[in-house]
């Protein structure tokens, strides 16, 4: 009688080993590759070409890294290296994140205005509060960029500023009343009208408004035009008496400041000088390089002690705290190759967190021994 074997189960076959190379599969994996990365198929279109099961072009494509078939070489613009290697310099100092754009020549606020703008409204989404104070000074950079901040927060308004109030301050007090964007007052009062306009006639930037629409309002006194004949012991009667300080403490409690590097030497800036006090301009252009909020520095980085301390401005000092705290962003927006030696004297103990500069300037800063070491 014959004896019979029992039968064995295929699931209690051992599994054959898998060669690392199938016949067919290098050709595949190189196929799915190309067609993925060089022709832009997508999976689904390279398994009909194929004719394999999405999963498996997903497969062959991980196998095709792993075996080194595919490999990436980054490339990137030439302003997109430079912010990461100006970034690495400035590793030590305040200075945490650093955006440079194309160009140098010329103002340039066309290039920095956008990604400034976009760096703002980054800092909205981040913020929490139902109210963010908003801090910034003026120049036509600093203008360009809340033109941007405006088209942002107008053409198509974020979920994270609906229900919410800005309120924006100037970071310098000028004297008298003046149209001219140059003043920072003028400025904050200008962008909440264009802001509040964008929403319709029925929008008036108050509490009685839309509960879905950002509100913006502009906190932005002046000085008479014979402030600075005062002496000391008047000006600071007079800043109490009005509220001037009070605004400014609040100004100065803003959760993002954004400021200009100007040059000190510019037409502009001594004419705004020069309507304040004679005295300063005469100083200014003995020893000053660039101002930030128009007070004035050399170009060890030093501020003129003499107008910092007459100024009304937020102080550089108080600037560099901010831009060390977690919980505030300090953005510095300049370029232009008339303020390369502004900028670079203003790196060297910077006041800032965020930098938005040009490739002119980045290049300067790159090669410049006197930035890139610890804040003072």
């Amino acid at each position: 009688m014959a004896r019979l074997s029992p039968v064995r189960s295929v699931r209690s076959r051992p599994p054959a080993k898998r060669p690392q190379w199938q016949l067919g599969e290098a050709y595949l994996m190189g196929e799915a590759a190309r067609g993925f990365f060089i022709e832009g198929l997508s999976q689904k279109e390279l398994g009909i070409r194929l004719q394999l099961s999405q999963a498996s072009i997903s497969r062959l494509l991980t196998r095709a890294r792993e075996e080194g078939i595919i490999e990436f070489h980054l490339k990137p613009r030439p302003e997109h290296a430079l912010s990461h290697e100006l970034a690495d310099k400035l590793r030590e100092t305040r200075v945490k994140r650093v955006v440079v754009v194309p160009g140098g020549s010329g103002k340039n606020e066309g290039n920095l205005a956008g990604p400034a703008a976009s760096i703002v409204l980054e800092e909205l989404k981040r913020l929490r509060d139902a109210e963010i104070r908003i801090t910034a000074a003026a120049g036509r950079t600093v203008h360009a960029v809340f033109e941007s901040l405006i088209f942002g927060l107008t053409s198509q308004p974020a979920a994270e500023t609906r229900g919410r109030t800005l309120e924006f301050y100037p970071a310098v007090l000028g004297t008298g009343h003046s149209v001219d964007l140059s003043y920072p007052a003028t400025q904050a009062t200008t962008l909440a009208l264009s802001v509040n306009r964008a929403f319709g006639a029925d929008y008036h930037g108050d509490d009685s408004g839309d509960e879905g629409r950002v509100r913006i309002k502009a906190c932005a006194p002046s000085l008479p035009g014979n402030f600075y004949s005062f002496d000391a012991a008047e000006r600071a009667k007079y800043l109490e008496r009005y509220g001037v300080n009070k605004i400014m403490k609040a100004a100065g409690a803003a959760q993002l400041f954004v400021v200009g590097i100007g040059n000190a030497q510019g037409k502009r800036y001594l004419d705004i000088l020069g309507q304040m006090s004679s005295a300063m301009v005469k100083r200014v252009m003995k020893d000053a390089v660039g101002e930030i909020a128009w007070v004035p520095f050399d170009a060890e980085g030093n501020v003129l002690a003499d107008i910092e301390r007459d100024l009304v401005a937020i102080k550089p000092r108080e600037l560099r705290e901010h831009a060390a705290s977690s919980s505030r962003q300090v953005v510095a927006v300049a370029g232009g190759a008339d303020k390369v030696g502004s900028i670079e004297a203003a790196m060297i103990d910077p006041c800032f967190s965020t930098l938005v500069t040009d490739v002119i300037n980045a290049r300067r800063l790159i090669d410049s021994k006197r930035v890139g070491g610890a804040g003072r």
